[in-house]
């Protein structure tokens, strides 16, 4: 019995991906979160409860932005000029810089997280994406479509964090670019 509940949630959940492109309109982004869309769609028939939060973050074709920088989701101080808008993000190749690496396991997250809060305040509009991929915790800066802008990055992160300057270096990764 369990199974076919399953097997209806996630038939319905692919059924409403491919379908949500289309039914929305152009040029204004329809923004529901994945389990209002399941619901609309069988008619009362499938029943979802989510814990708290879990229901927001999943959510169709948006992304959330802070203007005018978008920063590390561990800050918690929110300035009062800071305003949130919703924009669509597409993920496509380009460039970041990779601040910091390191694989001890007891040491290196809460020293990636310190830089990041460092890096944060002297350079407010580059994005900060701190990862663990294993055994590794890296924290890479920017969102770059060329090379260029990301080298003249580099020098300015290089002039303003001297210590770490020998760690930094120009990375191929997949990046968020906002339309």
């Amino acid at each position: 019995m369990k199974k076919q509940h399953f097997a209806i949630l996630a038939a319905a959940a692919l059924i409403t991906a491919a379908m949500a492109p289309a039914s929305a309109q152009p040029g204004k982004h329809n923004v529901r979160s994945i389990a209002d869309t399941i619901r609309t769609n069988s008619n009362g028939r499938v029943t979802i409860t989510c814990s708290d939060g879990v229901e927001a973050l999943a959510v169709i074709d948006t992304t959330e932005v802070r203007q005018p920088s978008a920063r590390h989701e561990s800050d918690t101080d929110e300035s009062p000029a800071t305003t949130t808008q919703r924009r669509h993000a597409t993920h496509r190749a380009g460039y970041r810089i990779q601040v910091y690496s390191d694989n001890n396991q007891r040491q290196a997250k809460a020293k990636a997280q310190q830089i990041a809060a460092n890096i944060g305040k002297q350079f407010p509009s580059y994005g900060l994406y701190l990862t663990y991929n294993a055994p590794y915790w890296r924290l890479r800066v920017g969102d770059f479509t060329t090379q260029e802008a990301a080298h003249s990055a580099l020098r300015a992160l290089r002039a303003k964090f001297p210590a770490l300057a020998g760690d930094m270096r120009v990375v191929r990764d997949r990046i968020k670019v906002y339309e």
